[in-house]
């Protein structure tokens, strides 16, 4: 409910400009000791909440599970506010881009079909830094060139190679058919060696060939 309450607030402009306050109250258990604004407060709390869900979401068993709805919900509140966002103090300019390097490593990137907006979502927020705050976040462009690799690693991703096919073994039915032709074949090469027919054998308009006198003959032997 919590994520969903904050979702809602970050979309609205004047809540996102009185983020801008600074921050005065007493030390908040799991966040790292800052001096800056409630944004830089909102920034921290997200990536304390989005890490224990990264955890949760990692370590689990199946492909999708509760806490990509989560991330996402997080990092599009954080991506609503930094456009107006004067200025990142260095803690969470840190904790932005330690984000951006967890969530862009292959592993969690082709573990989900979603697992991509997560990467997304903190470019955007980036890429609105630096076009409307870009004056007052100076801390935040040098941890950008800092993590230069980050930024390497992904324009040069590439998919997994797949799984090499499993060779098929030839069916039980196959073979006997084959065996069933061969015996077919030597029956009817027996037959011209003898010079007769073999019984109840038929021509091409479906009559028996060979006199009822020989067939009879033939049955009978």
């Amino acid at each position: 409910m919590c994520s969903f309450i904050l979702l809602v607030l970050s979309s609205d402009r004047d809540f996102a400009v009185a983020l801008n306050a600074p921050f005065k109250g007493r030390r908040i258990q799991d966040v790292p000791v800052f001096t800056g604004t409630l944004a830089d407060l909102m920034t921290l709390s997200i990536y304390r909440v989005v890490s224990d869900a990264l955890f949760v979401a990692a370590t689990a068993k199946s492909p999708t599970t509760g806490a990509e709805s989560l991330i996402d919900m997080m990092l599009t509140s954080l991506c609503n506010i930094s456009a107006y966002v004067r200025s990142f103090c260095l803690e969470s300019c840190i904790k932005i881009l330690d984000l951006l390097k967890r969530f862009s490593k292959p592993h969690w990137l082709f573990k989900g079909p979603l697992n991509h907006n997560a990467v997304f979502f903190i470019i955007e927020n980036l890429n609105n830094v630096i076009q409307y705050q870009y004056e007052g976040n100076h801390q935040l462009v040098y941890s950008i060139l800092r993590h230069k690799e980050v930024f390497d690693s992904l324009k040069q991703l590439k998919l997994p190679k797949p799984s090499p096919s499993v060779s098929t073994v030839p069916s039980t039915a196959t073979e006997s058919s084959v065996d069933g032709d061969h015996g077919t074949s030597g029956q009817e090469q027996a037959s011209q060696e003898t010079g007769e027919h073999p019984v109840n054998e038929f021509d091409e308009f479906g009559r028996a060939v060979g006199s009822p006198e020989e067939r009879v003959k033939k049955q009978t032997a």
